[in-house]
């Protein structure tokens, strides 16, 4: 069975679905929590408006955009994968062997995650700027928010492996920013 998901929108995804039930493929999909499965349908029923050259096109076009998408998700683990030495060089500053060890695993789940390293990169100038300045919390705030990953994710990750206590100084900066407004 073919799992699907990521449609446009409900129409696109029973095309698919239908598309696929001529060829004889059996498949599921889902869009905003609704799920479809072909099986269901009948070779005349939704969409038997459309001829079979057109669900062959639909499904070709989808078949190309998922290809992008992973082209584009290997080309992006690549360039990761290419500042991971330099990243441990950096991080090798701030840790001892084992906990560099384990800064090396996070690093590779990292770059097979959805952030592809990016968090990675951002907790290494975060950390780069507080050793590298005598700034206070609300500066390193302000830096904080030029940072493409989020702003928990990098926070956490900053506290985890580079400065304990951290989280703290930040989240203590960032509810005195809340109540003076």
């Amino acid at each position: 069975m073919i799992f699907m998901k990521n449609f446009e929108n409900s129409k696109e995804m029973k095309k698919a679905l239908y598309a696929l039930k001529l060829f004889g493929i059996t498949a599921e999909a889902y869009y905003a929590g609704e799920r479809v499965c072909n099986s269901d349908m009948k070779v005349n029923g939704v969409g038997a408006e459309l001829s079979p050259e057109e669900y062959k096109r639909v499904l070709m076009e989808r078949a190309e955009k998922v290809s992008q998408l992973e082209q584009e998700t290997i080309q992006k683990k690549k360039e990761a994968l290419k500042s991971v030495p330099g990243w441990m060089q950096r991080a090798a500053n701030y840790m001892d062997p084992d906990k560099l060890s384990k800064f090396l695993d996070y690093t590779m789940k990292s770059i097979d995650g959805e952030l592809y390293g990016q968090d990675v990169a951002d907790a290494l100038d975060v950390a780069d700027f507080v050793k590298g300045n005598t700034c206070d919390n609300y500066d390193i705030m302000q830096f904080l928010k030029t940072k493409k990953t989020p702003y928990f994710v990098l926070v956490r990750l900053v506290n985890d492996y580079f400065y304990t206590g951290f989280y703290t100084s930040m989240e203590t900066v960032r509810g005195m920013q809340y109540h003076t407004k």
